[in-house]
């Protein structure tokens, strides 16, 4: 899954999110397949808004009343073909910045999503992203990157707390610093939590 290409803007206007959500689940009978689809729409936290901002509907009226990708902003589409891949409950899986394009908390319900998925039907997960706090909440193994080259590695999040290389203690150090600006209201937070970030 990446945000760098554009398959969730490509699919087609016209399928329903439970079309799209559903395709890829293993499970065929219909009544099992719509409760999970409702299940990884509850999960993600998938909301429409009306134009002036406001909340409206729930999962169970968007599937009932038949709510198209057509109807989707940018984001919605990424958050609903996310959804739809892991659906799929595929062995293995690379995320490539899976969270851009997405709120702080529909970022926080993602990765809570990917290690469920991890935990219940033991998928791997290679996870890029230029985000530290994506990153320390998702790494059993960590492995920092520079000018194409792999250049250092850990267990888990060791090297977010004791950097050996000049490199990735400069990164690591400015990460943090933009994360201590941010008032409580960054995707760490929102995942320890479990509170919005807008509340």
């Amino acid at each position: 899954i990446s945000s760098e290409h554009d398959a969730a803007q490509k699919l087609p206007g016209h399928l329903t999110i439970e079309e799209v959500i559903g395709g890829r689940m293993p499970v065929t009978a219909p009544e099992e397949k719509r409760q999970e689809v409702l299940a990884a729409l509850h999960a993600s936290g998938f909301q429409m808004y009306s134009d002036n901002g406001k909340p409206v509907g729930n999962a169970e009226t968007y599937l009932a009343q038949g709510l198209k990708m057509g109807e989707l902003s940018g984001g919605q589409k990424h958050l609903v073909y996310i959804l739809a891949v892991l659906a799929s409950r595929p062995r293995v899986l690379v995320c490539d910045e899976i969270l851009c394009g997405l709120d702080i908390d529909r970022q926080a319900s993602v990765l809570r999503m990917l290690q469920q998925l991890q935990h219940h039907f033991g998928t791997a997960i290679l996870y890029m992203s230029v985000d530290v706090s994506a990153v320390e909440i998702m790494a059993q193994q960590t492995i920092f990157m520079h000018d194409g080259r792999f250049i250092e590695k850990s267990e888990g999040c060791e090297m977010l707390e004791s950097p050996q290389t000049r490199e990735a203690r400069l990164y690591i150090q400015q990460s943090k610093e933009i994360t201590s600006h941010s008032r409580g209201r960054n995707l760490l937070n929102a995942f320890t939590s479990g509170i919005s970030v807008f509340s």
